[in-house]
């Protein structure tokens, strides 16, 4: 856990070695409030709301961590700390709504000679994970990217698992004329259904239309 003294030096050493670049971090609270917090010195405008007002970030001593990620695929997080006296509203919001899991973060990290561009920012929206607070010092954990707008591939690709349908368009298997109408999707199954179609005198269509992806190396097992 942080205490006071290394987070007040981690704040400042970041001042120092990200300039021109400020870090803005907005939290929303279960009332759907959004808390708006720097790490720059002084109080920044940056975006507009819905009338057309700056929103406004206040400067805070507020430090946040490299983006850490495990070695088993989780998502990557970041970590964000905050001295509980820039925080007192934080504190009770957390003890109070379960630690603000899985309420909306948003990080920014913008150039204070471009605050007029939007387009000059670079915007994460994230998600609360974790809380853990002290006496000193309230940490904040962040999921570091926003699944809302990933771009997740359409299929699950799998060695030995078919992604088609049995009997769909796309698997080709008449379940009509053959002797099937079900399947384990295995590569196997596939290739008895084929022998099938062979026995039905129909063309042969598997196992060369199966929806697995046999070349993907098999994962190496610890």
């Amino acid at each position: 856990m942080k205490n006071l003294d290394n987070l007040t030096t981690e704040h400042k050493n970041q001042l120092e070695s990200e300039d021109p670049f400020i870090w803005l971090f907005e939290f929303e609270v279960p009332t759907g409030e959004r808390y708006r917090l720097t790490n720059y010195p002084e109080r920044v405008e940056f975006g507009e709301d819905e009338s057309g007002d700056p929103l406004v970030y206040y400067p805070a001593p507020i430090a946040h961590s490299g983006i850490d990620q495990d070695g088993e695929g989780g998502l990557p997080t970041i970590k964000v700390s905050l001295a509980t006296g820039g925080a007192y509203w934080l504190t009770s919001v957390i003890d109070d709504n379960d630690g603000l899991i899985n309420m909306r973060a948003k990080v920014i990290i913008v150039s204070s000679r471009a605050l007029d561009d939007g387009n000059a920012a670079v915007i994460e929206e994230a998600r609360i994970i974790g809380a853990t607070m002290n006496h000193e010092v309230v940490t904040v954990e962040l999921s570091a990217y926003n699944l809302f707008r990933a771009r997740l591939p359409r299929f699950l690709y799998s060695r030995r698992r078919c992604r088609w349908i049995f009997g769909s368009l796309e698997c080709g298997y008449n379940i009509n004329l053959g002797s099937f109408n079900n399947c384990t999707y295995t590569l196997e199954a596939c290739e008895e259904r084929g022998d099938d179609e062979v026995a039905n005198g129909l063309e042969r269509q598997h196992p060369a239309r199966f929806g697995g992806f046999p070349g993907i190396p098999r994962g190496s097992r610890r």
